[in-house]
């Protein structure tokens, strides 16, 4: 018996078993934890290229086939300008309650029945857009507002397809008192991002009724649209400071917001529009607020 048990402890232990004897001994390795890259994704000449193919493509499964350029190039990009403007703007006292978008972010693909036989099955253009929720599906707020397209980069702010009610509201004001928004426009920098003021390209083709033609500020009050623009050129697009450059654009665009927001929510220890104003029927060629600020979406 005891000669067995010394032929046993003289046995040779195998590699495999001293192997696995060695690695016991060690610590367990640390897991390593993925950091986020130091710079943010970035639009390049590759987004822009991306968009024009996409808006030429007429077959239904293009997007399928170039995934992963959707992802590096329009995807990535937008959702980091996205959460960017989110970290700036949203926790903001001009920012309050507005609901700036956190997904769906690049989609292309047009609805199939707005596509017929050999037309393009995608777009060629994305957004972005923000605004306070509305307690009515007929007015909205003012709104933020981002284009990009292989042809056309900008942002824009404020009523752009406002109800009829929204523009007998901000005209009676436009008429009685708008000193406040004169002197916006009049500070540096708001004038920096917005040298023109209020665009004036939705204008009535005739006069508002129930005021004077003689009115000091006629041309403001045949506006139908109360909104404000600024285009980005191709060179500002690809800079590293572009998301910045839109972050200030829209901080600043957030006044004027403000002053059609309380303009627009008004009650009676507020500013009241005259009643001549609030009797006048809808106008001629008065828009509608169902559409965007681009009617190809």
């Amino acid at each position: 018996m005891l000669g067995h048990l010394q032929v046993m402890a003289k046995k040779p232990v195998r590699r495999s078993e001293l192997k696995k004897t060695e690695v016991s001994t060690k610590k367990p390795a640390k897991k390593t934890v993925k950091k986020a890259p130091a710079t943010p994704a970035r639009f390049t000449k590759k987004t822009i290229e991306f968009l024009r193919e996409a808006g030429e493509a007429t077959s239904p499964d293009w997007l399928d086939r170039h995934k992963k350029e959707h992802q590096e190039f329009l995807i990535q990009p937008l959702q980091a300008l996205a959460f960017h403007i989110i970290e700036k703007l949203g926790g903001t006292p001009e920012g309050r309650g507005y609901k700036f978008p956190r997904r769906g972010f690049g989609r292309l693909r047009r609805p199939s029945h707005k596509v017929g036989r050999g037309d393009p099955a995608y777009r060629d253009f994305v957004h972005l857009q923000a605004s306070r929720p509305s307690k009515s599906i007929f007015d909205e707020n003012p709104n933020l507002y981002f284009f990009l397209s292989p042809d056309s980069i900008f942002s824009g702010a404020g009523m752009y397809e406002p109800s009829s009610r929204q523009v007998k509201k901000v005209r009676a004001w436009l008429a009685d008192d708008p000193s406040e928004m004169f002197d916006l426009f009049k500070s540096k920098a708001f004038k920096r991002e917005f040298p023109n003021g209020l665009e004036m390209d939705k204008v009535l083709k005739t006069f508002p009724r129930f005021y004077p033609q003689d009115h000091k500020r006629i041309q403001l009050l045949r506006l139908q649209a109360f909104y404000v623009k600024r285009e980005f050129s191709k060179k500002e697009f690809y800079s590293a400071e572009f998301a910045d450059m839109l972050v200030e654009n829209w901080r600043q665009a957030l006044k004027l917001n403000e002053l059609l927001y309380d303009v627009w929510n008004a009650r009676e220890e507020g500013f009241i529009a005259p009643e001549a104003a609030l009797e006048e029927e809808p106008d001629e060629d008065s828009g509608s607020n169902a559409d965007l600020w681009d009617d190809r979406l």
